[in-house]
């Protein structure tokens, strides 16, 4: 195996002046860089990374916790932090706490034993004493759909805001009598765009009828049973908004099996604008969080804790805006059924 030795004495230079240029640290000529790469190349030199990181104390990893792989949004996400690098020189690591909050503090250890020299963490739910531990121990970036936290820089989409984008669309469609379909019980997105969909009927002067709000899983599967129990409730309703896209595509699939059709007898609306949003019959009319520049927003942000140039600790809310395509129609469009 070929050494920095080899190298040196290959380029004609001392091993400390390939340390230097390897390491991109200290002042060597451009000739005299030049000279040590090439020997590099032709020797087919390795570096030792476990050594580097040793005598450098920087491993040149950029450790990422996700929430879980399929949930929609995460390959997104990873595309926007490697953007980010990808001129850095630093590699990204990538772990899943497979949904389970209890294993988040694991994930992250897993993360630091790796030496990462930051860390970006998806988390949907907000533990303040593990961001504080684990804020001490690395620098650290949250992202969404985390709340904010006065320890580290937080990025996140403004759910409440895409709520009620999403309300006064439908409010503006002429319907009132709207079903509700939430997601997983305890989670921040969940919580927050619950709130904006409430206060956007509170400030419409609508009551909402507590029989049109049920809880189910963050999936298609959910929005299926979801609006199955919301059926079998016999009570009236124009419009469906699931608090997910994959919700309202297991919701639109459960309507057809009942003979309803969308948008003619019943309006749907999601959340997120994931490719199911794009391939559902019809396509979802739905609120678009754009996952890839949040990415790239934590990945230069991760960069610049890195390199000692920590911007200063704030909570940044990145818009969301609608996508109206063709599941919704004007209630005076609408031929309502005994739903």
């Amino acid at each position: 195996m070929t050494s920095i030795t080899d190298v040196a004495k290959y380029a004609g230079v001392a091993v400390s002046t390939v340390s230097r240029v390897l390491n991109g640290s200290g002042a060597t000529s451009e000739k005299t860089r030049q000279k040590v790469m090439a020997a590099a190349a032709a020797l087919n030199y390795q570096p030792n990374l476990t050594a580097r990181a040793l005598s450098t104390k920087k491993s040149n990893l950029l450790g990422l916790l996700v929430h879980n792989f399929k949930a929609p949004g995460t390959a997104a996400l990873i595309a926007g932090i490697e953007q980010a690098i990808h001129d850095s020189g630093m590699e990204l690591l990538v772990i899943s706490c497979q949904s389970e909050e209890e294993r988040e503090a694991k994930s992250l250890n897993t993360l630091l034993m790796r030496k990462c020299d930051a860390m970006i963490w998806q988390s949907r739910t907000y533990n303040e004493q593990l961001i504080h531990e684990f804020a001490n121990k690395a620098p650290l970036v949250l992202v969404p759909p985390s709340a904010s936290s006065s320890h580290v820089n937080t990025l996140s989409f403004d759910y409440a805001l895409g709520s009620e984008m999403l309300v006064n669309y439908l409010l503006k469609k002429g319907h009132q009598q709207i079903a509700y379909i939430a997601g997983n019980r305890g989670y921040l997105d969940t919580e927050a765009k619950l709130a904006g969909f409430q206060r956007a009927m509170d400030q419409a002067g609508i009551r909402h009828n507590p029989e049109l709000l049920v809880w189910s899983e963050d999936s298609s599967a959910g929005g299926y049973r979801g609006i199955k129990r919301i059926l079998q409730k016999g009570v009236r309703f124009t419009a469906i908004m699931a608090a997910s896209d994959n919700m309202a595509a297991g919701v639109m699939h459960a309507l057809r099996e009942e003979d309803i059709r969308v948008p003619k007898n019943i309006s749907v609306v999601g959340f997120g604008d994931n490719q199911a949003a794009r391939y559902t019959m019809p396509p979802l009319t739905t609120v678009s969080c754009p996952y890839e520049e949040i990415g790239l927003l934590a990945g230069q942000t991760a960069l610049r804790l890195v390199n000692n140039d920590p911007p200063e600790l704030s909570t940044l809310k990145i818009p969301v805006y609608l996508i109206e395509r063709e599941s919704v129609a004007s209630l005076t469009e609408q031929v309502l059924g005994h739903w």
